[in-house]
């Protein structure tokens, strides 16, 4: 539709007329000064209101405030006016018609970016598309683009603020009035303010500086700020341990408000720092309690990595050993699978060491607790062979190991001693480095293995069985967390000294 150009002139009575819904949002100063004019000048008659028809009905698109003050005016009682010049508007389209009018609009209401704003939304809302918008306005898709922008980045109460504070909206006695533009919003960093609060932030510290020079040029630098700010807190609150949370937590988040980092890197440092230090405190815990308190108290469920564990075997004259009979042995290690069943993530690797008299009863407790068993692994211990004079069966030189578990194992690239099932380590001797000083100490080398393929770095190991401290030596030497647990004091003296 087009304006025309020589549209009818007419008289009408203002308080019939209604605004045309396009019309923007009514200043109250502007109409205020509009009626004090009209009160004391009369109206003037070279200004007539702009009436288009639609659908049959009309409405007031040029001149819309103008027509709230001659409608406060006559309910005021303050002037009396009958009729005033109209121009009638047939077959034309209202946006292009209130566009131009605002663009020629009197000092009083002058058009500014919220009434543009308020007009992309309401050609919007008609489901106009940014390039229908920019030939109803007469803009380039990029200024569409740009003003589009403010409405899908900026949370409506930070534009309502702004509009509050916006020159020509507000009162001559107002001191904290600015003007914001599109420009304003495009260029400030504003809309690299994710975070709602940090947004109203933003614009309250703007325009308490009164929009200042000074003010315009520290925008940037402020947003930018608050941007790394605003990135911190999410990458803290993904990226912390939640070691560090319970402990360290509250220093991170203070230094990061006090502005003491000055780049995304440096907040990546000041974590990584704290979960190092927070894993080099928590490493390797070694703790006098009895082992199905930590399985079924202490530790979270779905919380382990790996479980790696000698338990007692059933089979020497150790107290730590002894049980009433098989079926109480049988129930024990029983309650034990389930404990590691309960602390382990859904994905997770368990090795499990026992003796080759129970190797088929633990296999069917394994499969009775829906563990998928994927290795049987043969430790074989030449150096500590049983049986030696006996001529009425082979000499026992092996220790069994169920591999229970569901990822996929370390393997280097290249096939080496560590991909077989059959492993032949030494049982570590008193004439050792790492001496024995456990009657079934297992080599730290075999467990350091089992580890390593296992697991990776900074993972949770749990061994609740701890002996000598040979899981927790080996944790401690490939860089993995460990829990491991024991009631008698003289092992667990022992586990420290040799992790220390």
């Amino acid at each position: 539709m087009r304006i025309e150009e020589k549209p009818k002139r007419e008289y009408r009575d203002p308080r019939e007329l209604e605004s045309h819904s396009c019309q923007r949002e009514l200043r109250p100063n502007g109409v205020e000064k509009l009626t004090e004019r009209i009160y004391e000048d009369g109206y003037n008659p070279n200004k007539p209101l702009g009436v288009v028809i639609e659908d049959s009905e009309e409405y007031v698109v040029i001149g819309g405030h103008r027509l709230a003050a001659l409608k406060e005016g006559l309910k005021q009682e303050e002037f009396t006016v009958d009729e005033v010049p109209v121009l009638i508007y047939e077959n034309t389209d209202p946006v292009k018609l209130a566009k131009r009018d605002n663009q020629d609009e009197d000092t009083y209401n002058p058009e500014d970016l919220f009434d543009n704003l308020d007009l992309i939304k309401y050609l919007k809302d008609q489901g106009k598309t940014q390039k229908e918008i920019g030939e109803r306005l007469d803009w380039s898709r990029e200024k569409v683009a740009y003003h589009q922008a403010i409405i899908k980045n900026i949370v409506t109460e930070v534009l309502g603020s702004a509009k509050d504070h916006q020159e020509g909206r507000v009162t001559n006695d107002v001191t904290d009035v600015t003007n914001f533009t599109e420009g304003w919003f495009r260029t400030s960093g504003i809309y690299d303010l994710e975070q709602k609060d940090s947004q109203l932030e933003f614009i309250k510290w703007f325009i308490k500086d009164k929009n200042c020079n000074a003010a315009k040029k520290k925008a940037k630098k402020k947003s930018q700020k608050m941007a790394l700010r605003d990135w911190g807190l999410k990458h803290i609150e993904k990226k912390l341990s939640p070691e560090a949370k319970d402990n360290e937590e509250d220093n991170l988040l203070d230094n990061l408000k006090r502005g003491l980092y000055k780049s995304k890197d440096d907040i990546k440092k000041a974590v990584s720092d704290m979960n190092e230090q927070i894993l080099e405190r928590n490493k390797v815990q070694i703790k006098e309690q009895d082992a199905f308190d930590l399985l079924f108290n202490d530790l979270k469920e779905n919380s382990v990595d790996a479980v790696v564990t000698d338990p007692p075997y059933s089979v020497t004259d150790q107290e730590w050993d002894q049980f009433d009979d098989s079926q109480d042995y049988l129930d024990f290690i029983d309650k034990l699978i389930k404990g590691v069943k309960r602390v382990t993530k859904d994905e997770y690797q368990f090795f499990l060491f026992c003796s080759p008299k129970y190797f088929a009863d633990i296999e069917l407790l394994l499969r009775d607790n829906d563990l998928p068993i994927k290795s049987r692994i043969i430790w074989v211990r030449k150096n500590m062979s049983k049986g030696r004079t006996t001529n009425e069966k082979f000499i026992s030189h092996y220790e069994p190991i169920f591999h229970v578990g569901n990822k996929e194992l370390n393997f280097p690239d290249n096939w080496g001693e560590e991909r077989f099932d059959v492993q032949e380590f030494a049982v570590p001797q008193s004439n050792f480095d790492d001496k024995k000083q456990h009657p079934t100490q297992k080599p730290v080398d075999l467990i350091k293995r089992l580890v390593d393929l296992s697991t990776d770095i900074n993972d949770l190991i749990v061994d609740p069985f701890c002996g000598a401290g040979t899981t927790a030596k080996a944790c401690k030497e490939l860089k993995r967390r460990c829990i491991t647990t024991d009631m008698n004091e003289e092992y667990i003296k022992i586990a420290k000294e040799r992790v220390k």
